[in-house]
């Protein structure tokens, strides 16, 4: 099933592409992407990597550090970026908006485009078999659309971790190819 990265992209020399023109003919363009993630307490055992790797489990410290984004920084985040106005689209973690409904409320009266990192930053794809990997995508896709009532936009794997599979499954997974993987990790 598995397409190599090589085969994906058709290759483009950068002398021979169409000059890009921006809007206004403006010069640049940003893409502000905020990384917004939930690490489990206890994640699941057994997976390639130990998302907490300082042992014994839980990593208390570990934990903490990453749970700090989600009670102080994102609120730091929503307020230079409301300040300057400037489109999102967030970088997401979907057990964010299952735990923390407030984040979800501010991000969607925001107008931010998702795109799904994951239910969990510290549930990898890294060594899942195919029937896995497709059911966590699955997964992904029912919540998003029961939780907000739309179609996936966007897919970056938990952690970059990235399957040879992951592609197709993702786009396998929507209705009308409405997700559109980020390769950057292949």
């Amino acid at each position: 099933m598995a397409v190599p990265a090589s085969d994906r992209i058709a290759y483009s020399p950068i002398d021979r592409r169409p000059r890009l023109a921006w809007p206004n003919g403006a010069r640049i363009a940003l893409w502000l992407v905020p990384n917004v993630e939930h690490y489990e307490y206890l994640p699941r055992a057994g997976q390639m990597r130990d998302p907490w790797p300082r042992t014994p489990h839980p990593d208390v410290l570990g934990y903490a550090r990453a749970d700090y984004g989600n009670r102080i920084g994102i609120w730091r985040t929503f307020e230079i970026i409301d300040r300057y106005k400037m489109p999102c689209t967030v970088s997401l973690n979907l057990a964010v908006y299952e735990h923390f409904p407030e984040i979800m409320q501010a991000c969607e009266a925001r107008r931010w485009e998702v795109l799904c990192h994951g239910l969990y930053n510290t549930d990898y794809l890294w060594g899942l078999g195919e029937p896995e990997e497709r059911a966590i995508i699955a997964d992904c896709v029912a919540t998003h659309r029961r939780l907000t009532g739309r179609e996936l936009q966007g897919w970056f794997s938990p952690a970059g971790s990235w399957t040879l599979n992951t592609p197709d499954l993702v786009a396998e997974a929507t209705t009308e190819d409405a997700v559109q993987p980020v390769l950057s990790n292949l």
